[in-house]
C-alpha cells in the first residue's frame, strides 16, 4: 500500500513536553471550574471543526503572505468570531456559525458557546498553573448600548473584557487600546493596533503568548516543497499522518524561536463571508451591539507570540515520529522553512499554527 502523499518530501517531529508538573493544586483548580453541564465528548466536535477551519485559514494566509512568517492562534481567532454571534438577531447569528462550519457539529447554539468556555478556560489559568498568557477584549463605541445578554456572554463564555471607548477619535482610541493591551500582557505586547478607521464601532482584540511547550508538531518539508505541502494540507491528512508514524530517537537541532505576528483578520472574515454578513445587516437582523446611526466598520485583530528558549536550540536526543517508509534519520537540523502546529494536550484544541521562515523576527 502506497503511503499518503503527505509523507513524501517532509519529516514530522513531535515535541511532547509538560512544562509544569501536575500538582494537587492543579487538580483543585480544574475541579473548581469544572462545569458538569458541559459534555466534553460533544465538545470534541467543536475542536475538530476548529482544527479543520484553522487549516483553511492558514492556507489563505499562506497564499496572501508570500514567503513570510505566519503565526496565529486558531482557537483564539475562531472564538473571537463565534463570540460576535452572541446576542445577534434574525439570521446573523446563524450565518456566522455557518461561516465557521460550527453548524455542522449538530449542537445547539447555546452548547457551542459553552464548549468555547470549556476550551478557552485552559488559556486563562493563573500563571502558576500555565506558561500561557492569553486575553481577549471587546471595545464598543460609547454611543452604543449593548444588551445584557451580549455582555454576560462575552464575559462568562469567552472570558473577555467589555470596554466602552470613543471610536470617533480614532487616534486616541488606538492609543487607549494599545495601552490597555500593554497593561494586560505585562508589557510583552505593544502596538497591537496599527491602524483604526474613524467609522469603527466595535473592535475585538485578542492575544496569546506561549513560553514553553504543549504538544508541538514540527513539519519539515524538503527544500522547495513548502508550497506543495501547504496547498495539499488538510487536517484529516495530518491526523492520518500522526496515526501511521513510528517512534525514533534522533539528534535534533532546532533554532531559537522568537516569533511575533499580528494579523488583521478582515481578509479572513471576507473569505468566510462574515464581513458581508455585517455589512448587509438591517434593523430586523442586526446585532445587539449595532445601531443605524453609525457606519458599520468591524475590526478583528489577533496577535500571537511564541518563543523557544536557548536550551531547545542545542543538539540533543529527542523524540521523532516519522514514516516507516522513509530513509532513517539520525540527525535533523532545522535550517530551512518549516511548519509548526501546537495543540492543547488535554483536548487537542489548536493553540498555534504557523510557518517559520525567519525564526527570529
Amino acid at each position: 500500500m502506497t503511503a499518503p502523499f503527505f509523507f513524501h518530501g517532509l519529516l514530522l517531529l513531535v515535541g511532547l513536553c509538560c512544562p509544569l508538573p501536575i500538582t494537587k493544586t492543579s487538580y483543585l483548580y480544574e475541579e473548581l471550574y469544572e462545569d458538569p453541564s458541559i459534555d466534553h465528548f460533544q465538545c470534541r466536535k467543536v475542536v475538530l471543526t476548529i482544527c479543520n477551519v484553522s487549516i483553511t485559514l492558514f492556507k489563505e494566509m499562506a497564499q496572501r503572505s508570500g514567503n513570510g512568517n505566519i503565526l496565529f492562534s486558531p482557537i483564539r481567532v475562531i472564538a473571537a468570531l463565534s463570540m460576535l454571534s452572541l446576542g445577534a438577531k434574525g439570521n446573523l447569528s446563524k450565518h456566522i456559525l455557518e461561516a465557521l462550519r460550527l453548524n455542522k457539529t449538530g449542537l445547539p447554539e447555546a452548547e457551542i458557546h459553552k464548549c468555547f468556555r470549556y476550551l478557552l478556560r485552559a488559556l486563562h489559568k493563573p500563571e502558576e498553573f500555565s506558561p500561557l498568557k492569553s486575553g481577549s477584549s471587546v471595545f464598543i463605541h460609547q454611543g452604543l448600548t449593548p444588551e445584557n445578554k451580549f455582555v454576560e456572554g462575552v464575559k462568562d463564555l469567552y472570558h473577555s473584557d467589555v470596554i466602552s471607548i470613543n471610536f470617533t477619535d480614532s487616534s486616541r482610541a488606538k492609543t487607549q487600546i494599545n495601552n490597555y493591551m500593554m497593561e494586560k500582557s505585562k508589557k510583552e505586547i505593544g502596538d497591537i493596533v496599527k491602524n483604526l478607521e474613524s467609522d469603527t464601532f466595535l473592535a475585538v482584540v485578542n492575544y496569546i503568548i506561549l513560553n514553553g511547550n504543549f504538544t508541538t508538531y514540527f513539519i519539515l518539508p524538503d527544500i522547495g516543497k513548502m508550497k506543495k505541502v501547504e496547498q495539499r494540507l488538510t487536517y484529516p491528512h495530518f491526523r492520518r499522518m500522526r496515526r501511521q508514524l513510528s517512534l525514533r530517537m534522533v539528534d535534533l537541532e532546532t533554532p531559537e524561536l522568537s516569533l511575533s505576528e499580528t494579523h488583521d483578520l478582515e481578509s479572513v472574515m471576507s473569505l468566510l463571508g462574515i464581513t458581508y454578513a455585517f455589512n448587509g445587516v438591517t434593523n430586523s437582523d442586526s446585532s445587539s451591539v449595532m445601531n443605524d446611526t453609525l457606519p458599520k466598520s468591524l475590526k478583528v485583530i489577533s496577535k500571537a507570540m511564541l518563543t523557544h528558549e536557548d536550551k531547545w536550540s542545542k543538539p540533543g536526543k529527542s523524540i521523532c515520529f516519522k514514516n516507516d517508509g522513509s530513509v532513517d534519520v539520525g540527525h535533523v537540523q532545522f535550517n530551512r522553512p518549516f511548519l509548526i502546529f501546537i495543540q492543547d494536550t488535554k483536548n487537542d484544541a489548536p493553540l498555534f499554527l504557523g510557518r517559520v521562515v525567519n525564526p527570529k523576527n
